[in-house]
């Protein structure tokens, strides 16, 4: 009987250290079942976190990929302000040319507008001294004009006196003749007389 004292003691003993564990391990279970609880929780936000990180890389991925399409169409933009840069330097250093011609050009330019320039003074000094010459030749020819009306008024007086001279030449022509044949009469009757008078002294 002692025996089955010590034996129900044991068993009891056995039955709460039993129950002991079973209620360590029904805490622990709540515990680690609390722990699952959590980890699920924590699992879900993981999950969801997850699930919006990949929105998120989706939408990055979109982004890279836009900027990708956006670098390269930046990069194509690039390439072609390179090509219109290295256009517009080729055309500058045209126009440089052209100016430098230009500038080389308005100098030669410059230079013969120059020297027309001292030519037309030149030509101007030539002008206005043949001017004056032309000036002066006209005032000789009217004076030479006058001279001449003059000459010919002398001339026209000159003949006028010449034929008046003329005329009375020969008036005076006649006139000599006229008396030179009653002379010439004057002297026959003369002779004559003589004769007769010579006859009648000899008679």
């Amino acid at each position: 009987e002692e025996s089955l004292q010590q034996l129900k003691g044991e068993l009891e003993s056995c039955r709460q250290t039993q129950q002991g564990q079973l209620d360590r391990f029904t805490m622990e279970l709540s515990h680690l079942q609390e722990e699952l609880d959590n980890c699920n929780a924590e699992l879900q936000d993981a999950l969801s976190q997850l699930q919006q990180y990949k929105c998120t890389v989706d939408r990055l991925n979109s982004d890279l990929e836009r900027a990708h399409l956006l670098h390269q169409e930046v990069v194509d933009e690039v390439s072609q302000c390179e090509d219109t840069v290295r256009k517009q330097d080729a055309e500058i250093a045209q126009l440089k040319r052209r100016l430098l011609d230009s500038k080389e050009q308005t100098a030669t330019a410059e230079n013969n507008k120059e020297s027309l320039e001292s030519s037309l003074d030149l030509y101007k000094q030539k002008y206005q001294a043949c001017v004056n010459k032309m000036a002066d030749l006209e005032h000789t020819v009217k004076n030479l004009e006058e001279d001449l009306k003059e000459a010919n008024n002398r001339m026209y007086n000159r003949d006028n006196a010449l034929t008046k001279l003329r005329s009375e030449m020969l008036v005076v022509q006649q006139e000599l003749e006229s008396r030179c044949t009653q002379v010439e009469s004057g002297e026959e009757a003369i002779d004559q007389l003589t004769q007769e008078l010579q006859t009648t002294q000899e008679e």
